[in-house]
């Protein structure tokens, strides 16, 4: 009851502050509403939270919904939708869930919810609706395995294949079609690919998530690196070093790093003492968010 309350408050409120909103839209000669997107990789769902703590990528514009678990090393690529809400999910080590790939579960028609085991390949644009795929499968792309249906480990669904309900794919089995049926027994080759095919996206989703966690500084300082890579010359003696690379002094030219580049030197600020500058030095001084981008002495004045 109090729950309900709340609700009816808060929808309420919501509706007042819309109103004021457009009131003071109405008011502005050229009115812009920004429409922001809230982000969808963790949402709660009557008292339920997904669990992703372990997985190894969340694809930022993914969705993961209510009564989710997710074990270590999954992936969960973009698009991708995972619906906890009327039952629960569990997503195995290392499996993955493609590209605008969805997840369900059954509740209403049947208390039927979705066990996905580990190192298992979901394929992009595929549905998997409240059944079970055992450790090693693989469901292809664009295919669809419904309720209380079971894909055994090491079996194959061919991709845009539909596996009726409460089918059971055995293992060592290709199934294709609509509804699917048995086509033959996958070969050793194709049985070893899942297996590969699990551990290369596994390794893939944490690029991805490296990239994807990187910060406004991080980017810029990636673009200009790669644009000072790009316009330089390959035989020209002074090279952009890479990253791990022990051989700075080669591109150093008279303390003051990579040439091509106007560093913040003691010519310009003679009386602050600072570090030699360098390629990422020179841009962490320059652009420091908590001094608004101020150069290194201008910085310092204001400290002071």
């Amino acid at each position: 009851m109090l729950n309900q309350a709340k609700t009816a408050v808060g929808m309420a409120a919501r509706r007042v502050g819309r109103s004021l909103d457009g009131m003071g839209a109405a008011l502005e000669t050229h009115p812009y509403t920004e429409k922001l997107l809230a982000s969808t990789r963790s949402v709660g769902h009557k008292g339920k939270v997904p669990s992703t703590a372990q997985a190894s990528f969340v694809a930022p514009n993914a969705s993961v919904i209510g009564d989710v678990k997710v074990g270590e090393g999954a992936s969960l690529w973009y698009g991708s939708v995972v619906r906890g809400d009327v039952n629960h999910v569990v997503i195995g080590a290392g499996s993955s869930v493609g590209d605008s790939a969805v997840v369900h579960v059954a509740g209403l028609a049947g208390n039927k919810p979705t066990i996905v085991g580990n190192n298992v390949v979901i394929g992009p644009r595929a549905t998997i609706h409240a059944c079970t795929l055992k450790d090693d499968c693989m469901v292809g792309a664009g295919a669809t395995v419904m309720d209380g249906a079971t894909v055994s480990s090491g079996a194959m669904v061919a991709p845009g294949a539909t596996v009726s309900p409460n089918i059971t794919v055995p293992t060592g089995q290709l199934w294709a079609g609509t509804p699917a049926v048995y086509v033959r027994d996958i070969s050793e080759l194709e049985a070893a690919s899942i297996v590969t095919t699990a551990a290369e996206t596994q390794a893939l989703s944490l690029a991805h998530a490296s990239e994807c966690e990187k910060g406004p500084l991080e980017i810029e300082l990636d673009e200009r690196k790669w644009d000072e890579k790009a316009s330089r010359d390959p035989t020209y003696v002074f090279q952009v070093p890479e990253e791990g690379d022990d051989n700075l002094a080669y591109n150093d030219v008279e303390g003051q790093g990579v040439p091509g580049r106007v560093f913040n030197t003691n010519l310009r600020s003679p009386d602050v003492e600072y570090e030699p500058p360098t390629y990422e030095g020179d841009m962490a001084a320059g652009n420091d968010a908590e001094e608004g981008g101020k150069m290194p002495h201008v910085a310092a004045e204001a400290k002071a």
